[in-house]
């Protein structure tokens, strides 16, 4: 009685406190750790007419049922944790390529605007500097005039030197 397979095979679907025993469900197990377990926890509310033997071989297949997917879960959780910490690096890694190329772009685009200003500022430069050469222009045409103007003066009314 150290290891028991149990095999339901001759025995129909029975529905215990609403987990259904499938008719091929065969599992080994170690009834010695259960047997406290059915004992202990459960009500006995079987059918008139089921044997003991039968009765605590359902209980052990539900508990065994019930173990294998406590394990199956633990099993997923583990994976699932697993692969987190697998993945984490990679999206560590990721993140920080990502933010690095952010950087990279926030740069780009600082160097973009300072070179419009640049450019803005010596466009500014370049029309200041025409305007001043405009104004130069205008002031010498305007005392070339004036001067044109009083040398016309001095032609038409004969003053003494120094008199004007």
């Amino acid at each position: 009685f150290n290891n028991v397979i149990v095999n339901f095979s001759e025995v129909l679907d029975k529905s215990i406190d609403d987990i259904v025993v499938s008719k091929r469900f065969t599992k080994t197990i170690d009834p010695l750790s259960f047997t406290e377990k059915i004992d202990s926890n459960l009500v006995d509310n079987r059918d008139s007419g089921v044997s003991d033997e039968v009765w605590k071989e359902l209980q052990l297949a539900k508990i065994a049922a019930k173990e294998e997917k406590k394990n199956e879960e633990e099993r997923q959780a583990n994976e699932k944790k697993s692969n987190y910490y697998q993945i984490r690096p990679v999206q560590e890694e990721q993140d920080n390529l990502l933010n690095k190329l952010l950087r990279e772009f926030q740069e780009e685009r600082e160097e973009e605007k300072r070179q419009q200003m640049l450019q803005e500022l010596e466009k500014k430069r370049e029309e200041e500097r025409k305007r001043r050469e405009a104004e130069d222009i205008r002031i010498k045409e305007e005392q070339k005039k004036a001067k044109d103007v009083e040398n016309a003066i001095r032609k038409i009314c004969l003053c003494p030197a120094g008199y004007s």
